[in-house]
């Protein structure tokens, strides 16, 4: 949306092709746990649960501000949660894919800036399962894709 602010929340109903902005609901702690402005996030589906993770946001000073953390929306009633999770998270990150398979979404690559400001691309992959709400980082075997970020993931 660039510098205008959008509702937290658009749906396109793809039979009318129509938006509409649904009221957000307070999370379980009594407030609204909705994710803070970014981009380069990613959204994963299962069931009726998006699962947003990571991202970049803009300070006020105008410094980019690179995220790690989860955030998930129950469409069937637009409540936000900020799951805790076991395990380690990755570490922040924008640009990456998130690729559901059964129960886990498989998280791959994406960018962050290291101390000296220098772009550092990824090409680690982490799995969090959504039902024991735990993170991994699971060993792999074969070649791996090059670091890489801005991609996409599809599963098949």
């Amino acid at each position: 949306c660039g510098n205008v602010v959008c509702p937290p929340l658009q749906m396109l109903d793809v039979e009318t092709m129509s938006l509409s902005h649904p009221h957000i609901e307070p999370g379980p702690d009594g407030r609204t746990t909705i994710p803070g402005d970014r981009e380069g996030h990613s959204a994963a589906v299962i069931g009726s649960k998006i699962h947003v993770f990571g991202g970049t946001w803009t300070d006020d000073d105008d410094s980019t501000i690179y995220m790690n953390d989860l955030h998930v929306l129950d469409v069937t009633c637009f409540v936000w949660s900020r799951p805790t999770c076991s395990g380690t998270a990755p570490i922040e990150r924008e640009g990456h894919s998130a690729s559901v398979v059964g129960n886990r979404v498989h998280v791959f690559g994406g960018t962050w800036v290291d101390d000296d400001s220098n772009s550092v691309y990824l090409n680690d992959l982490h799995v969090h399962d959504v039902e024991a709400m735990a993170w991994s980082q699971p060993s792999t075997t074969g070649e791996p894709p090059s670091q890489r970020e801005g991609h996409t993931a599809a599963v098949v």
